[in-house]
This record gives structure tokens, sequence and C-alpha cells, in this order.
């Protein structure tokens, strides 16, 4: 079974989760360079954001002022806005995911990368035992290859179900509070 390791700080995880849901409501796959031009400039203005209020060093923008980058990233806010769809959207609510995940068993997440070519945004399968899971997770990740994303969960803590895999409930509430709070920062600067 292939593995996956990602090691980011919260702030870089906001962000890439806030790629990934903008992927899903845009239609679009900005994770693989594969978006509009707006779209990949306003991530990468939000990285460097995120880089210089959180860490304290620079990104992919570093010769933009802070003034600069505070302007390019207002365009972002106004009605139409990508900042601002993302700030609106959360399709999938706390108790909607706490129905999913009450029981306890193990969970098969199938995220599509374009859900206008399905009819749902996410869709769950339930397993009592960990093998059958498995089991089922191979089938669907040989079905879904190239087309969405598989994921294997298992527990019932909601709360960290949902912190693990907020783009899998359109949640991009942290993005939007690192952003904002990064933008008073550079400002005051």
């Amino acid at each position: 079974m292939l593995i996956e390791v990602q090691y980011r700080t919260q702030a870089q995880h906001a962000w890439a989760t806030a790629v990934e849901i903008a992927d899903l409501l845009t239609k679009s796959r900005a994770k693989f360079s594969d978006a509009s031009p707006d779209q990949l400039h306003f991530f990468r203005i939000c990285s460097e954001i995120i880089a210089r209020s959180e860490e304290g060093i620079t990104s992919c923008l570093p010769k933009l002022s802070n003034r600069t980058l505070i302007s390019e990233f207002s365009k972002f806010k106004k009605p139409g806005g990508i900042f601002r769809l993302l700030k609106q959207t959360n399709l999938i609510g706390p108790k909607q995911i706490k129905g999913i995940f009450e029981d306890g068993k193990n969970k098969i997440l199938v995220y599509p990368f374009d859900a206008s070519k399905t009819d749902f945004l996410l869709q769950v399968y339930s397993k009592k035992s960990t093998r059958e899971a498995l089991q089922l997770y191979e089938e669907l990740e040989e079905k879904w290859l190239d087309k969405g994303d598989v994921v294997l969960v298992g527990g019932s803590d909601v709360a960290a179900i949902r912190i693990a895999f907020q783009n899998y409930f359109v949640n991009a509430t942290d993005f939007v509070n690192y952003m904002e709070a990064g933008v008073s920062k550079l400002s005051a600067l």
C-alpha cells in the first residue's frame, strides 16, 4: 500500500486545503498548475502573505512590498472574487459530518476532482472491519484513479477528522482566518 506523508504547518495546511476547495468550486486544478492565471496568482499572493506573517520569511513573490501584496490580495475580496467565494462556502456542516462518523466504523471518502461530472461532491462508504475497508479502498482507488481522491478514515472523533480532511468538507475557515490575520500583520509593518 502506498502512503503519502505531508509535513507542514497549520498555516500551510490551511493554504493547501483552500487550493483543493477552490479547485472543486471552480472546476480547476490549481494544485497541478492547471487553473486560470488569476487563480494561480491568488494562491501565490496568499502563499507570500502566509510566509511573511506566519513564518517570518518570503516565498514565491519576495520582491513585492507588503503594500503591493495587500493591494493585490484585496482585488480577490470583491464580489465574485475567489477569496470571497472561499469565505462564504461551507457545503457540508458540522451536523452532517457528525452523522457520517458517529458510528465509529471505518469510512472511505470519495471526492471527485470535477464534481460537474458526477452527481455528488462527497461519497462515503462504511465498513465495520478494517480488512473489509482496506479491500474496498483498493477497489475504489483503482476505479477513481486520476478522477478523484479516495481516503480511508477510521474512528469517530469528528473534530479530528474534520481538521485532518477539511477539503472534503469544504471548509476554508482556517485559511480565511490566516489570510485576514496576515493582512493585518503586514499592514501594521
